[in-house]
């Protein structure tokens, strides 16, 4: 009978072991799956913000294109300007040199 006790003791503690040592496994897997997730979520916010940057740059970008032809179309309609004064002066001179 002592045997018999003896020997589910030792088998009652080798499970408690194992238990232990499987608990512990599972901590730190949990703890590995953890680190690997706030490495994913780091990953997919960089390339939000590498994404947003690229946005900002390409608004610029065709922000100073609508500029700059928004300055050449000014520039064209003042030089289109002048030149049709220039023309209206010279009919009006034109014209009073012949009445």
């Amino acid at each position: 009978y002592d045997e018999s006790d003896r020997i589910k003791s030792f088998h009652s503690k080798m499970m408690m072991c194992d238990v232990l040592a499987e608990r512990e496994a599972q901590v730190g897997l949990k703890g590995e799956l953890k680190k690997l997730e706030q490495i994913r979520e780091d990953r997919f916010l960089e390339m939000e913000k590498q994404n947003y940057r690229r946005m900002l740059e390409r608004e610029m970008k065709e922000k100073e294109t609508k500029e700059d032809l928004s300055k050449m179309a000014s520039k064209a309609q003042k030089h289109q300007l002048a030149e049709y004064k220039e023309k209206r002066y010279r009919e009006i001179e034109d014209q009073m040199l012949e009445g």
